[in-house]
């Protein structure tokens, strides 16, 4: 008789039934959405918006609710020295959006990149730190570059209904955005090549990470601007981080359990939804001069900052597999 679990780690990742639940959970959702956005007309922009919401409520937001732990479990540090550092950056960012807004969206873009290309290859042994954090940036830059160019009606719409947002964007800037994709892209695949040649990593993990990008694309090209990140951000990127943080506790703390670790994640993720709720009513109700959407990127850009830098501690720290 065969054994079935070596048949199983023979497989294709996207065949195997041990791959990553965010993986499968990707998968599950892309291939359930794509028809009903194409067949079905219930899927409006209101009906996104409630469902992105909800989604990045709870798994988004709560990816980050447990800094302040998992920081202190990786260093000796004191919880004012934490707070005060992470409340610190925060402050330094807003102030920074004040006074130079172009320079900081374009900072909270090169920081989204970097940070989504580690969380995706932070398990692979790459020594040279420079090379390493190309490899993140150009992954990262594809995946980012890709969403605004297959969705440049729905941008330059958005754009239309919020004027603060035109210096960010413009129909000339998409042809920039189409080369910073295509520059990216090509980069990633070079610096595979690379990696494969020098033997740095395997030709296997190189094709998985090369058809999950693919996938990726996939689902931004496929989907409403809006569903298509929220499909991404909540399933690969903030299930697999939570997924990560819950392991390294269950190392750090005893009898550690799912309830725990969701008490753990529910003071910070209610204070943030509840904080940013507050702020768009302000905007909506033209207190603060500045649209809810600019808004938005502005609070998640100051919330980016620190965490980003609190998960590069993580992970520079975490075991590599």
């Amino acid at each position: 008789m065969k054994n079935r679990r070596g048949v199983l780690k023979k497989m294709p990742l996207f065949l195997n039934t041990n791959m990553p639940k965010s993986t499968l959970m990707f998968l599950t959702l892309l291939v359930s959405l794509v028809p009903i956005v194409y067949y079905t007309e219930w899927l409006t922009f209101d009906v996104q918006l409630l469902i992105s919401g909800v989604a990045i409520s709870l798994f988004g937001i709560p990816h980050g609710a447990i800094d302040h732990i998992i920081f202190q479990k990786k260093n000796e540090v004191k919880s004012s020295d934490f707070y005060f550092y992470y409340l610190g950056l925060m402050l330094a960012y807003l102030i920074l959006w004040l006074v130079f807004p172009r320079i900081s969206m374009l900072a909270f873009m090169l920081l989204s990149a970097f940070h989504f290309g580690q969380s995706q290859f932070y398990t692979y042994t790459i020594q040279n730190k420079i090379l390493k954090s190309f490899v993140y940036f150009s992954w990262g830059t594809a995946l980012l570059s890709s969403l605004i160019i297959f969705n440049t009606a729905e941008i330059l719409d958005i754009a239309k209904q919020n004027p603060d947002l035109s210096i960010f964007i413009s129909e000339t800037s998409i042809y920039l955005y189409c080369l910073i994709f295509i520059v990216s892209i090509f980069s990633f695949l070079a610096l595979s090549i690379f990696l494969v040649i020098f033997k740095t990593l395997l030709m296997k993990a190189i094709v998985k990470e090369t058809l999950m990008l693919s996938l990726i694309l996939v689902n931004f090209y496929c989907l409403p601007l809006l569903l298509g990140f929220t499909v991404y951000f909540c399933t690969l990127h903030s299930m697999q981080v939570l997924s990560d943080e819950f392991d390294f506790l269950k190392e750090k703390l005893k009898g550690f359990s799912t309830f725990y670790f969701i008490k753990l994640l529910f003071p910070y993720s209610i204070i943030s939804v509840l904080g940013i709720l507050f702020l768009m009513g302000m905007s909506l109700l033209k207190i603060f001069p500045i649209s809810a959407t600019l808004l938005v990127f502005i609070v998640v850009s100051i919330l980016t900052l620190p965490h980003s830098i609190v998960m590069d501690n993580f992970y520079s720290k975490k075991k590599e597999h």
